[in-house]
């Protein structure tokens, strides 16, 4: 009982040229605002998923101003002779619009910039004589990945003053500010980086080319983040001035309750004397026994877009994510009463991103993971062969269609993987572990496509990031001569930029990207060349709109987590291991094959979930939710999504599938509403988010 993506009408074209320059300008605009915005500010994250609040509140205010305004100048006599179809944009520019400016919204934000130049340079300022990361960490790392020139190396200066600020920054204008930046050290960093950044992003756009195909047509996924968009774009029928979407009641009745409570609760963070609607419930006081504290912290949030986003899913997919979320941790204290939850202190903690967890979960996750990537490519294998045959074949044939022929598709991964692997070479990790890091990074990026495609997950982090397996089946397979020290820092380093923290990552958004250029029918050249444009404009201006704003306020000062806690922490991780990999410790790692046990554990699990979910149709658990259990997002996620699944289930039980067609607006009018508030508190938080000298902001979505 679920609406797809592609049930609207067909829509026609819609990469104009008025469409891609509006879609640059506004790309322009985010990435020089997403850094103030987000690090200095701390306001609500322009981007933050992969439903990013300021391309959707962009997109409704071109819906209802921008076409308003077009509209009515296209009734002046002169326009309406030469321009019989008005200025009005259609509905498939604003779609492109839209999704041409999700694509480059994370870039400025933790889909790049929040953790490349903050995790590179931290070693270089935290380094001191006690701690030896000079020797450890600063000489394994390339003069070219850091502020520096060729005649003197390192600027020690432009690191101290990214850290610390500019002596006067916070006192000069922004074009002091850029007038001050050391630009001749920071071109290297930037353009050394960024053949590694495309490279990775060409390797993401192929996979998305080979895969589109068989997830629409093959097997259908409901692309369930695309709905809405296309609601709001969808034309007024005539003697209208807005769509069906916008003058229905039912909507406005749902996105009445996040207007209300964020409108409270923005004012209270203002006034904090007015009254407040409690959404967030800890109830970590009443698990005291031993057994339940590993359901600690128990955290009850309302989130109205998550609720309204569970209610349009398959109820499957939307029991599956608080399900596991309670069966995981019921798992962890089963393990504990009985004696066999493992966590050691040591080496199995080194390279752990900050999402928290246990190791029994974080190796099931990992495994299941990689168990549903081999399903995904074992249900494309028919699609995957004849894409290869009609690829490299003497001659080129069959029926293309809308996406990317394979020779293109397969040629670009091929070229993505090759500059890739021959960047990590020449900074010192051996060919091998990036190969293999390479791979299991494309696990995780198509799972998360997978999930958000399907699943309409639009908040993705997982416990784990890919080169945590490598690293840990390594050193238990081989010892610690599995890896040289620079492997390990470089490779580490890299794992920390670009997968850390995915819920901006580009891949999920590419995908989506295809589809809507499927459903408007959207010439394919025109659309990745568009693509390509706004990432090349994104790149840029959020990399020095970003170092602006980190010279002129001091990043320690503005960002404590991301300057300087995370920083440290995962170096700190790092250099305990280096000393039983260079030889300069007494004793070498321990072979730790339990952890593998529990890959094993996982990907039996996930083949076991797959199976039965392909042949029972009563099965009521779809297996998506194994990947996401207990990872930082499902804190926030689990509970809208039990009122989300209940919701449905009950409409269903009682009404059937009208009460379903009834209850669709309304749910969609939560998620409206939500996106809605997010655009405008953003806005007032800039207007008048100063209180005493202090920056005072309402953030309407977990940061």
């Amino acid at each position: 009982m679920t609406d797809r993506a592609t049930d609207k009408p067909a829509l026609h074209g819609g990469v104009t040229l008025r469409a891609v320059l509006v879609a640059v300008v506004l790309v322009a605009g985010l990435s020089i605002m997403s850094p103030y915005n987000d690090e200095y500010r701390h306001n609500t994250l322009l981007a933050g998923n992969h439903f990013p609040i300021a391309p959707f509140f962009l997109l409704f205010l071109l819906t209802i101003f921008g076409n308003g305004l077009l509209g009515l100048l296209g009734r002046l006599p002169l326009i309406a002779r030469r321009l019989p179809g008005g200025l009005r944009f259609r509905p498939a520019e604003l779609l492109i619009i839209w999704i041409l400016t999700v694509v480059a919204s994370g870039i400025p934000s933790s889909g790049l910039n929040r953790y490349l130049t903050p995790v590179v340079y931290a070693p270089f300022y935290h380094k001191t004589p006690e701690n030896a990361w000079q020797e450890k960490l600063c000489n394994r790392i390339h003069d070219q990945l850091v502020p520096s020139t060729a005649a003197r190396g390192v600027d020690e200066q432009a690191i101290l003053h990214y850290h610390e600020g500019m002596p006067g920054g916070r006192d000069m204008s922004w074009g002091e500010v850029l007038d001050q930046l050391p630009w001749a050290s920071l071109w290297r960093p930037f353009i050394y980086w960024t053949i590694l950044v495309l490279a990775i992003y060409l390797v993401m756009f192929s996979v998305c080319a080979i895969l589109a195909r068989q997830w629409t047509e093959r097997e259908n996924l409901q692309f369930p983040l695309l709905q809405l968009p296309n609601e709001l774009v969808e034309k007024p029928k005539p003697g209208h001035l807005v769509s069906r979407f916008l003058r229905s009641r039912a909507m406005w009745v749902g996105a009445a309750l996040p207007i209300f409570v964020h409108t409270l609760n923005g004012l209270h963070v203002h006034y904090p004397k007015l009254p407040q609607f409690p959404m967030f419930f800890n109830i970590d006081a009443s698990l005291t026994e031993p057994f339940w504290r590993f359901f600690r912290p128990m955290n009850i949030q309302l989130w109205f877009s998550f609720i309204g986003i569970a209610f349009l899913l398959n109820k499957k997919v939307s029991l599956s994510f608080w399900f596991f979320f309670v069966f995981m941790r019921l798992q962890f204290a089963t393990l504990d009463s009985l004696g066999y939850l493992r966590t050691p202190a040591d080496r199995s903690q080194l390279f752990w991103n900050s999402q928290g967890g246990y190791l029994p979960e974080q190796r099931q996750v990992f495994g299941a993971q990689f168990m549903w990537f081999l399903f995904i490519l074992w249900l494309a294998r028919h699609q995957l062969m004849a894409g290869l045959k009609r690829a490299f074949a003497p001659r080129r044939s069959g029926a293309q269609g809308w996406y990317t022929p394979d020779f293109w598709a397969w040629t670009g991964l091929i070229l993505g993987a090759t500059v890739a692997l021959t960047w990590c070479h020449t900074y010192g990790i051996s060919l091998w572990a990036a190969g293999i890091y390479l791979l299991l990074f494309l696990v995780t990026a198509t799972i998360a496509t997978r999930l958000i495609c399907q699943a309409g997950l639009i908040f993705v982090q997982f416990n784990y990031t890919p080169v945590e397996p490598l690293f840990s089946t390594g050193f238990t397979l081989g010892g610690a001569a599995a890896f040289a020290p620079t492997t390990i820092v470089m490779l580490s380093v890299v794992n920390r930029v670009f997968a850390m923290d995915i819920r901006e990552i580009l891949m999920p958004s590419v995908m989506q990207g295809m589809k809507v250029g499927e459903n408007t029918k959207a010439r394919r050249t025109r659309l990745y060349a568009a693509i390509g444009l706004v990432i090349l404009v994104a790149l840029p201006l959020s990399f020095f709109a970003f170092q602006a704003v980190v010279f002129r306020y001091g990043g320690i000062d503005i960002g404590r987590w991301t300057f300087n806690s995370q920083a440290g922490y995962f170096y700190s991780r790092v250099v305990r291991v280096l000393p039983a990999v260079d030889g300069t410790a007494s004793t070498a790692i321990k072979p730790v094959w339990w952890e593998i046990a529990y890959i094993i554990i996982g990907m039996v699990a996930m083949a076991a979930l797959l199976l039965v979910h392909r042949r029972f149709v009563w099965w009521p658990i779809h297996p998506a939710g194994y990947c996401t259990a207990n990872a930082w997002a499902m804190y926030n996620m689990w509970f809208p999504f039990f009122v989300g699944w209940l919701s449905k289930a009950l409409v269903l039980r009682y009404g059937g599938p009208d009460a379903y067609k009834r209850w669709r607006d309304y749910f969609l009018g939560l998620i409206f509403g939500d996106m809605l508030m997010g655009g405008l508190w953003t806005v007032t938080n800039f207007l008048v988010g100063y209180f005493g000298g202090e920056s005072v902001c309402y953030n309407v979505l977990p940061m």
